[in-house]
């Protein structure tokens, strides 16, 4: 059952006034909150024998498991959740919260004995936590890893460090680039940029700086953010290109909703740890800016994004729908845009709470690749709690901190 959150003040002339404070985004916040902490069962299952169990080091080294929770797995997207459930915890005071993602380091820490020794050299896919030993793709160590550095600074662990600074030497010293430094991929073919990959790097370098107070990380994350935008920025359509190919020196075709959501996220990520002396702080900056007042120009009525931004016969999209409202409510919370600003973001959390059932969130695209078909990107199948859930919890935390300061968001819009 789709969920009504905003309450309507007053209807008077045709223009309808619906507000929503900080009591009410606590509210919705801890609802997605307690899905998060109730679903996120840490264990395995063998699937032969069907027996359980909560660690790996009671595991048959021949067993075949899987996890119980898809929460627990070593995938990118959980990253995001991890960060997004410590901010929750802080800003809420709720030390289940915080748990929930101390609780998801140990799990990891604890057990990566067994599933390091079951590598073996095995493809990173053919068995669970194969792209933490891996190390090939920036999704294999970035958004996680972004994540294990917030939980390291609460708990210390030396296996946990050690992680974090295999981490950094890949993407300093072995991720594949082209000729001026750029990240790139050897697929769909050669030397390939995925818009995706400024999130999967960035986050992570900019807490690296954060962590050792070395600047040479934060200048790569700068100049990723600048190099990426040359190949992929649309100035016409004033969006992004999910990727560029090298081999015809052209950008693919689809300026898609959730690639735009990760450059847009990775420029705040750099820009809540950039120290505002470094010479990269006003142009990522002024970037983030504009690819907001870009992306906001193709914002919905039911303040949803479309899954393509500029085809409205596509359908609406909720990951990056949720990563575009937490960008925008973080630009206003920081002084970078003006508040009147706050209505966008106030939409976008509407449209969001629209594709929400009782915490569940509806409406993500799943994992894509790049592709030249835009029927491609038309037909994604959609999910629940899919990539987008760690942004939701993000973007009513920014929300949330707007509220708390200013008092309630009020969006007037046009009656029938």
């Amino acid at each position: 059952m789709k969920r009504i959150i905003f309450i309507i003040v007053y209807i008077l002339s045709g223009h309808l006034v619906i507000a929503q404070d900080s009591i009410q985004f606590e509210k919705d916040l801890r609802q997605i909150a307690d899905v998060v902490v109730h679903d996120n069962i840490r264990g395995f299952v063998d699937y032969k024998t069907g027996k359980v169990y909560n660690s790996a080091a009671n595991l048959n080294p021949f067993s075949e498991i899987w996890f119980i929770n898809h929460l627990s797995r070593w995938e990118y997207h959980n990253g995001v959740v991890n960060i997004g459930m410590l901010e929750l915890g802080e800003v809420l005071n709720d030390r289940r919260d915080i748990d929930y993602s101390l609780k998801n380091y140990d799990f990891i820490f604890n057990n990566s004995p067994y599933f390091k020794g079951k590598a073996n050299g095995r493809n990173k896919w053919s068995y669970p936590f194969g792209q933490m030993f891996v190390f090939e793709q920036l999704d294999d160590c970035g958004a996680m890893g972004a994540s294990i550095i917030d939980v390291y600074h609460l708990r210390e662990r030396n296996d946990a460090l050690d992680y974090i600074n295999n981490a950094a030497d890949f993407m300093i010293n072995d991720m594949y680039r082209l000729d001026d430094g750029t990240y790139c991929r050897d697929f769909p073919t050669d030397k390939t940029i995925w818009g995706d990959d400024l999130y999967m790097s960035v986050p992570f370098l900019a807490r690296m700086g954060n962590l050792t107070g070395e600047r040479k990380y934060f200048d790569e994350a700068v100049k990723q953010v600048l190099l990426f935008t040359k190949y992929l920025w649309d100035e016409h359509a004033q969006l992004y290109y999910h990727g560029w190919y090298s081999d015809i020196e052209k950008h693919s075709v689809a300026h898609w909703s959730r690639v735009n959501g990760w450059i847009i996220m990775a420029q705040v990520e750099l820009l809540k740890f950039l120290p505002k002396n470094h010479p990269g702080w006003e142009k990522v900056k002024n970037n983030l800016i504009r690819q907001i007042l870009g992306v906001a120009g193709y914002q919905s009525k039911s303040g949803h994004w479309h899954q393509l931004l500029d085809k409205e016969d596509s359908y609406l999209e909720t990951s990056g729908t949720a990563m575009f409202t937490y960008a925008i409510a973080f630009a206003v919370n920081q002084g970078i845009l003006p508040a009147r600003y706050i209505t966008i973001a106030g939409n976008g959390w509407k449209g969001l709470m629209s594709a929400s059932d009782r915490g569940t969130i509806n409406q993500n695209c799943m994992g894509t690749g790049i592709q030249d078909d835009l029927n491609y990107y038309y037909t994604r199948a959609q999910r629940q709690n899919d990539v987008g859930f760690g942004a939701v919890i993000l973007a009513g935390v920014e929300l949330l901190k707007y509220t708390r300061e200013h008092g309630e968001i009020r969006i007037e819009k046009r009656g029938p």
